[in-house]
């Protein structure tokens, strides 16, 4: 974990890596099916969402 020094939020890595997405089980058509995806890079990601403020600065 790390804080972003321009907004004081704080960030997660995300490594590279292989993970299950989608829902077989989902009432939601856009989830199916569940597959596997490959991320080649990591990258940070906000530990919360991103608020107006934030994104203003941005």
């Amino acid at each position: 974990m790390r804080t972003n020094p321009k907004d004081g939020a704080v960030m997660v890595w995300v490594p590279p890596g292989t993970f299950l997405m989608g829902d077989d089980a989902s009432p939601h058509k856009g989830e199916k099916p569940a597959h596997r995806v490959e991320l080649t890079q990591g990258f940070w990601l906000y530990c919360t969402p991103v608020t107006v403020a934030q994104y203003r600065k941005f």
